[in-house]
């Protein structure tokens, strides 16, 4: 293996390409602008406007190119003959947003074409997409999902379905807004352990919309008397071997929600809900530490940049971006020896 570092940010971008107001429009310009700044390996990006697949794939086309980046994954899609019209790295769900990802134009960045997959809107309220990419000569698959924000049982059903998607042996890393809190726990302090991802729900007064997030105890009368965070989709990946890379490398605990200044923001307190998580080979890839930056939004922090891999830590940095309330940018940073 080489000795090149890699990057992987996961982005929701937030209805992306879903108005023409001036406003939205200077935000799309900005997020633009921002990841041609970052000069990131891979990228994956949430809600991404698109009513269809072919509109996911024309979509990222023109995302790639206003970036620098690319997400031409071949001449044919998935499960068909090879022509001359190019696929992209989108893929559209049942509910009017896509996921995708984008890559490095990079000469040690390679695409494998019969990797890409779509899981749709028969498998998840919006979607997953994946591919496989050979980044300074380790292949590994890079995925992008956005998992069901109302209903608990559908959203652990998409849980088994992205430990399915991913591969059994090798690495792999799924960026998502996965609309769960984590399961992964750390150690106390005092001997036993807790959950990295504190409940951000059950201190706070029952709501009617709790019942997507949250699961609750009633008494013989019925009245809900206690409640607290739903974890099962995020308990399920970890069964399956996709582990939550923040708490796995020890990084400090960083919100990545809950800033925004919505209707339901004053019901939770700022979370966690676009993790990253990896699954790995036996042989290799360790991990080794991590580093922060700030993405604010509105001066708010709100991302974090992670180390992945037998390498250095590199090193760390601020980075400010102005874009509407809601959009989420997370860093993963690895070597490949």
């Amino acid at each position: 293996m080489s000795d090149r570092e890699y990057s992987f940010y996961t982005w929701n971008l937030k209805d992306y390409l879903s108005t023409d107001t001036d406003t939205d429009t200077y935000r799309y310009a900005a997020v633009v602008d921002v990841i041609r700044e970052l000069g990131a390996t891979v990228i994956a990006v949430q809600e991404v406007t698109a009513a269809s697949q072919a509109a996911a794939m024309a979509q990222m086309a023109r995302l790639a190119d206003l970036t620098g980046m690319t997400a031409t994954v071949s001449a044919g899609g998935p499960g068909e003959a090879a022509s001359d019209r190019p696929v992209y790295a989108g893929g559209a769900g049942g509910n009017r947003f896509a996921t995708g990802l984008l890559w490095a134009r990079d000469t040690s960045v390679r695409v494998h074409p019969d990797s890409f997959r779509v899981y749709g809107g028969s498998d998840f309220f919006h979607s997953l997409t994946k591919v496989d990419l050979t980044i300074g000569g380790e292949r590994m698959t890079v995925a992008s999902g956005h998992y069901c924000p109302i209903g608990q049982p559908r959203r652990a059903s998409e849980a088994k379905r992205v430990v399915s998607a991913m591969p059994l042996d090798g690495l792999g890393l799924v960026g998502s807004d996965g609309n769960t809190i984590g399961f992964a726990r750390v150690p106390d302090g005092m001997g036993g352990y807790r959950f990295y991802d504190d409940d951000p729900y059950a201190s706070r007064p029952w709501q009617p919309g709790f019942v997507h997030t949250c699961t609750w105890t009633t008494d013989e009368r019925g009245e809900i008397v206690a409640h607290q965070a739903d974890r099962e989709a995020a308990r399920i990946l970890a069964a399956g071997g996709l582990h939550d890379v923040a708490p796995t490398i020890g990084a400090e605990w960083t919100p990545t929600a809950g800033h925004q200044p919505h209707r339901c923001a004053r019901h939770r307190s700022p979370h966690r809900l676009h993790p990253r998580h990896r699954r790995n080979d036996e042989a290799g890839h360790p991990l080794r530490g991590a580093q922060h930056g700030a993405s604010p939004v509105r001066q708010r922090p709100h991302a974090r940049r992670r180390v992945l891999g037998p390498g250095p830590l590199t090193a760390g940095g601020t980075r400010r971006c102005r874009h509407r309330p809601g959009a989420r940018l997370e860093r993963t940073t690895g070597h490949l020896r």
